[in-house]
């Protein structure tokens, strides 16, 4: 717990992170379909944007604050997860920047991807077949799981993300 505001510089700076808690009936029941322990090889990505500051802190009189800078995974700009062709990857993603929603609008040809919890709670079936290839806007101390199939094609893929406040402000 913390008070609204107190850790946003410590946000800005990098002070953000997960914890895993694995159990029954979720990673256990992925680590029977793909083997054991798969599910502690999978990528955690924390999403962060490093540097943005609170309005108060702004010079100006305006002191308006833009969507900030380019969103960072686990540190770094323009990240790398190595995948094998056609490889099932769960991605643990937690957005834990201070403001913007990380928006991924799709990923690269050959590659499918479904969301199977948001926030710690896993999907129910129906909602899980529904997610194929879905747009997703993870928001501000949101957190999403999700199961992504890599393209049986070698090669370097880009997943772009964008950065989000408002989704009326998104490009059509």
């Amino acid at each position: 717990a913390h008070k609204h505001g107190s850790t946003a510089i410590d946000v800005a700076n990098g002070m953000v992170g997960a914890f895993i808690i694995e159990g029954p009936s979720y990673d256990d029941e992925l680590n029977k379909f793909y083997g054991a322990n798969w599910t502690r090889s999978q990528p955690v990505m924390v999403i962060n944007q490093p540097g943005t500051s609170p309005n108060k802190m702004r010079p100006g009189a305006g002191r308006s604050q833009d969507k900030g800078p380019d969103l960072v995974v686990n540190g770094r700009f323009q990240s790398i997860i190595d995948m094998a062709p056609g490889e099932v990857q769960m991605w643990r993603i937690v957005n834990g920047s201070g403001r913007s929603g990380a928006f991924l609008a799709g990923v690269p040809s050959g590659f499918r991807f479904r969301q199977i919890a948001q926030d710690g709670v896993q999907f129910a079936d129906n909602n899980y077949q529904r997610s194929e290839n879905k747009p997703l806007l993870i928001a501000s101390g949101n957190r999403a799981d999700l199961l992504v199939m890599a393209s049986t094609v070698p090669g370097i893929y880009p997943v772009m993300v964008q950065h989000d406040v408002d989704p009326s402000d998104l490009p059509t």
